[in-house]
């Protein structure tokens, strides 16, 4: 198994003859979701779902010649979440990120990280606002540029959807003078 991305784990299961399925596993916040490519499947389910209930949602979902296979594909599936389950237990995003980053590079890791966290609705709208004028109100030189915008350095690295994101967090936010 290898990690896909920040939230997600990919699988592979091999039939008898050989036949390889990729399985994709992730976490959102009530749950976790599997896409099977193969299948076009991509469903969301309940963290703590069976093997019987896996194959009866894709017996529902996948047509033809693969319906043998699908009972593998579920005990795998399952693996997969209890690898993942365990690879992410007890894990609060907000824990993890620094509230006091010492360089304007550190800080642009910090917000992507919490950006990605809310994105993936492991971290709460207020949690990740809190964390921005945080930043804001401790570290305006690193966080703000010239004429009040955002640093040049940080929009780069962000990218453009966090950014917008991060100015929506600052909307109605003022600078101070001092």
């Amino acid at each position: 198994m290898k990690s896909i991305k920040r939230d997600c784990i990919e699988g592979i299961y091999r039939d008898d003859h050989g036949a390889i399925t990729r399985i994709i596993v992730g976490k959102y916040r009530k749950g976790v979701f599997f896409c099977i490519p193969k299948f076009k499947t991509g469903i969301q389910i309940d963290q703590n779902c069976s093997v019987d209930s896996i194959t009866n949602i894709l017996k529902k979902t996948v047509l033809g010649s693969h319906t043998k296979n699908i009972e593998g594909i579920a005990k795998k599936t399952i693996e997969i979440i209890n690898d993942l389950s365990d690879l992410t237990s007890n894990e609060d995003p907000a824990k993890n990120i620094i509230k006091n980053p010492s360089t304007v590079k550190q800080m642009a890791e910090q917000i992507i990280v919490a950006a990605d966290a809310y994105f993936s609705l492991r971290l709460e709208e207020d949690e990740f606002q809190e964390l921005i004028l945080n930043y804001a109100s401790r570290h305006g030189k690193k966080l703000f540029g010239k004429n009040g915008k955002i640093n040049p350095t940080i929009r780069n690295i962000i990218g453009k959807k966090r950014r917008e994101l991060v100015e929506l967090m600052l909307r109605g936010y003022q600078l101070s003078v001092f």
